[in-house]
């Protein structure tokens, strides 16, 4: 990309996915005052003759701090489809943040999780353009075909094409791309025209089909940002699984102590909470909203809140268990069976016992033990039997 001088008060700051970091500015001030600007910013040319910024919003913001007029900047590659350029602008901001910001766990499986949507939308977005400039041909190809079997081969390819259109729509509108799909079903993207996209009634007895991320996706988000492609699955899961607003939040939240919301274990414990526990996730992430919105008040920590649930139910597990006649006679019952059986074992070992016990009377000794131990067991089974058909005589009541 060629480097230029750019006035700074004719480029426009769009929505961003990072808040500027005052200490990151203050240390680009410093160098850029000393020794220049050593990487240019990355800007996209807009219509009227203004730039948006597209990379650098950190040098961005050291020039205006330096009072500076203009700006080293590098022009963002244009393919003149203005929906992918779009999704490239975006993916060039992740990319930059995902190779240059000192994130937490939060951070990057927010920007990883976006960067895989964002790659997504752009292999649909290229493989619509594709079936038009095909289908383009096709119909250039029909009018000139010389007999109608030619025709007919014709029609059917632009028909296989326009079926495949519909199937990346339906796609695209899963995930929420809502520049390819409209929501009253008409294919919106640009000349891709005359198709209508026709629902197929869902019964509802049938569950829908959760859309997920192709590998060969997965494959070029790897190759782009050289990540191991285990950290992109697993931040990406967390991604759909918490969604970027919680991310966003958690990358902001500290519990002090220089311990962070965005952590990988407290990202785990909250995806569980999520998962087992909603009312405890909303209460966690109530904390953290009024936090931020107030900056006051507590904020609960995922991976404690998930400990205190799971004490409780060990200890209601345990006071239930405590608290039934039922439970408590089946326990002695199995104690029971154990001494029974382990003083007609040890029997077998005399020279072991001899010092505890007299070997002359220990057989009728034992007897008497193990009939007593059977006199036990068969009374409690008498009585477990008949508090388990009175609990049974209960729930038939209750019902």
């Amino acid at each position: 990309m060629k480097r230029e001088l750019f006035p700074i008060d004719r480029i426009v700051i769009g929505d961003r996915l990072r808040e500027i970091v005052p200490s990151a500015v203050a240390l680009l001030e410093a160098s850029i005052k000393t020794e220049g600007l050593i990487h240019p910013i990355v800007l996209r040319r807009l219509p009227d003759g203004t730039a948006r910024l597209v990379v650098g919003r950190h040098r961005l913001e050291a020039h205006k701090r330096l009072k500076l007029d203009t700006i080293a900047v590098e022009w963002m590659p244009l393919t003149g489809d203005e929906i992918e350029d779009d999704i490239t602008e975006k993916i060039m901001e992740v990319d930059e943040n995902l190779y240059r910001a000192e994130l937490g766990q939060a951070g990057v499986d927010l920007h990883v999780g976006k960067r895989v949507l964002l790659t997504n939308e752009r292999v649909l977005t290229r493989d619509l353009r594709k079936n038009a400039e095909k289908k383009d041909e096709l119909r250039e190809a029909l009018e000139a075909a010389p007999t109608p079997v030619e025709k007919k081969k014709i029609a059917t390819a632009v028909e296989n094409l326009s079926r495949n259109d519909r199937r990346l729509v339906e796609t695209a509108k899963a995930f929420g791309y809502e520049r390819h799909a409209e929501q009253d079903g008409t294919l919106s993207i640009r000349r891709v025209n005359d198709l209508q996209v026709i629902k197929p009634p869902v019964s509802p007895h049938t569950p829908k089909t959760p859309h997920r991320i192709p590998s060969t996706v997965i494959d070029e988000v790897q190759k782009e940002t050289g990540m191991e492609r285990i950290m992109i699955n697993k931040s990406n899961m967390r991604f759909g699984k918490l969604g970027p607003d919680v991310l966003a939040m958690a990358e902001r939240i500290d519990f002090g102590g220089g311990s962070k919301a965005g952590t990988q274990a407290e990202l785990v414990a909250l995806c569980r909470l999520k998962d087992e526990y909603l009312k405890e996730f909303e209460g966690v992430i109530r904390t953290w909203r009024n936090r931020i919105d107030t900056g006051k008040g507590r904020v609960d920590r995922p991976s404690t809140v998930l400990a205190g649930i799971i004490m409780k139910q060990k200890d209601d597990e345990k006071a239930s268990k405590m608290g039934s006649p039922v439970v408590a006679l089946e326990e002695m019952l199995s104690r029971l069976s154990k001494i029974k059986n382990d003083t007609i074992e040890v029997q077998k070992y005399p020279n072991s016992i001899r010092k505890h016990v007299n070997l002359k009377t220990m057989p009728e000794e034992f007897r008497r033990i193990v009939e007593k131990i059977a006199s036990i067991e068969t009374l409690s089974r008498a009585i477990l039997k008949d508090l388990k058909t009175k609990e049974k005589e209960a729930h038939a009541r209750a019902d």
